[in-house]
């Protein structure tokens, strides 16, 4: 576990794999040794979280080693996700704010 750089929620943390393999995909094992680190984690600390991975610079990687994160989550945290309904609100009145210019 090491902490990022530039944590989303507190307590975010990214689940590294000392065996270098350049995403998720390439290397199925890692993944699911790493999926089950990160599953631990948020089983022995009683939270909920979003775990998180990227495979491909058009999925949003941007570093070339095979890396979980997990983001602890609370209600009402404010941390919109694309999928969440948070963001799709922020979408639906986006696009209604452009429609009336």
């Amino acid at each position: 576990m090491v902490n990022p750089l530039s944590p989303v929620t507190d307590g975010h943390v990214l689940v590294i794999h000392c065996k270098h393999t350049s995403d998720a995909a390439a290397n199925p094992e890692v993944a699911s040794e790493l999926m089950f680190s990160a599953a631990m984690w948020v089983a022995y600390r009683g939270i909920q979280a979003n775990i998180i991975t990227s495979i491909g610079p058009d999925a949003t990687q941007t570093v070339r080693h095979t890396h979980l994160h997990v983001v602890p989550r609370r209600l009402n945290d404010d941390l919109p996700l694309p999928w969440t309904p948070q963001q799709m609100e922020r979408e639906r009145w986006r696009r209604a704010l452009e429609a009336d210019r």
